[in-house]
């Protein structure tokens, strides 16, 4: 959560998505991504989504014990 809060925080300095994605490393895709959901749902979209599909289950059975 700490690299979307720094891109969140980069924009809000007025830098373009390709100097964010220059200064942090990291693809201006991912600046877009992150930028998009902060405008869309403020700190909330910056938290992990929950995954799709069924919920992976562990491959040691529990023992009732």
């Amino acid at each position: 959560m700490a690299l979307r809060s720094q891109i969140v925080l980069e924009c809000a300095q007025v830098h373009s998505i390709m100097e964010v994605s220059r200064r942090l490393r990291i693809a201006p895709d991912t600046v877009r991504t992150w930028r998009r959901r902060f405008l869309d749902r403020g700190l909330d979209g910056l938290c992990d989504e929950p995954w799709p599909g069924v919920p992976r289950r562990s491959p040691m059975p529990m023992s009732s014990g």
